[in-house]
């Protein structure tokens, strides 16, 4: 089957202007990235020691279906780029069009803020204070909130997505976004533009107030002579993690005014960076080299508790 879609894929005609290197990168990104490291990592964090928060591990696993849909129309064998309205009668293509170009976005958008959010909160939560016992069921609240926020927001976007190419099927195309398929013109994929620039514009936010607040904390620490390697090490993953949240925002603003594959094709290359920025961490990294014995790293005698971005703090 997989044989099959890479030759329907990369076999055809493509239509002027359009490339067969743009868009065998974009493949190569989504499947090796969102559907091979991705999964491993996913999976290294739910059944191995490596243990990560709900809201970390939610985040992966967005990806992992925004990629899965992005290759809809490379396993199903439809791109017909030679052909736009056989593409329009192409059930996966109209079902791309309706989820790609209108629900991912703000999926992806919303777990990067959950994501940040969590962080934040997790820092603010260690430097200061925890709550008290009686209002512990906060965190499990606020947790769900933020893991199910992003299904929520695929599934309402995906229905108004779905909406609109039901409208208007003989405008769905290759043509416009040329790495996959969408409507040639959707007020619906404005609204989702922004709405994604809205939320990544306060994961910016929050992304400061992380780097801010663990500046501060860091600078503590050196004047009492006393140094946490693994809040440094945080401090860079979220950092990185949080500048391709900014180019995100910058992004979705460009693609509602200029039609270019290029901000795609970017974006394509995030689940590469999500697994390099959270898969290069030691406790991951030593359940993947299971043919080697590893001596648990000591951690610096540190009084009070540690910001860990798997901890379920408030």
């Amino acid at each position: 089957m997989f044989a099959l879609s890479l030759r329907s894929a990369f076999d055809i005609n493509l239509a002027a202007g359009q490339s067969r290197s743009l868009l065998t990168a974009w493949l190569v990104f989504h499947v090796v990235g969102g559907q091979v490291l991705l999964p491993i990592l996913f999976a290294t964090f739910l059944f191995t020691r490596a243990v990560r928060h709900p809201v970390m591990v939610n985040m992966v696993a967005t990806w992992i279906v925004a990629s899965t849909i992005a290759c809809l129309v490379f396993y199903g064998g439809e791109y017909y780029y030679d052909d736009p309205e056989q593409a329009a009668k192409a059930p996966l293509c109209k079902a791309q069009a309706a989820m790609m170009q209108h629900a991912v976005p703000p999926m992806l958008a919303t777990s990067s803020f959950a994501l940040i959010y969590h962080v934040r909160s997790t820092v603010r939560t260690t430097i200061v204070k925890d709550l008290p016992k009686a209002f512990q069921w906060l965190h499990t609240l606020r947790t769900a909130i933020l893991v199910t926020l992003p299904y929520v927001t695929f599934a309402v976007f995906s229905l108004a997505g779905g909406i609109s190419v039901m409208s208007r099927p003989n405008e769905v195309s290759l043509v416009r976004r040329e790495l996959y398929c969408a409507l040639e013109h959707s007020s619906m994929s404005i609204v989702s533009a922004l709405f994604s620039a809205l939320v990544l514009l306060a994961t910016a936010y929050f992304e400061i107030s992380i780097v801010l607040t663990l500046r501060r904390n860091s600078t503590g620490q050196r004047e009492a002579g006393v140094e946490d390697s693994f809040q440094r090490a945080l401090l860079i993953r979220v950092v990185i993690f949080g500048v391709y949240c900014i180019v995100g925002f910058v992004l979705s603003v460009v693609t509602v005014f200029v039609s270019t594959p290029a901000p795609d094709l970017f974006i394509a290359t995030v689940p590469v960076v999500v697994f390099i920025v959270f898969g290069c961490q030691g406790d991951v990294l030593t359940v993947w080299s299971f043919w080697r014995k590893f001596k648990t790293p000591s951690r610096p005698s540190i009084k009070g508790p540690r910001m860990k971005i798997e901890d379920d703090a408030a």
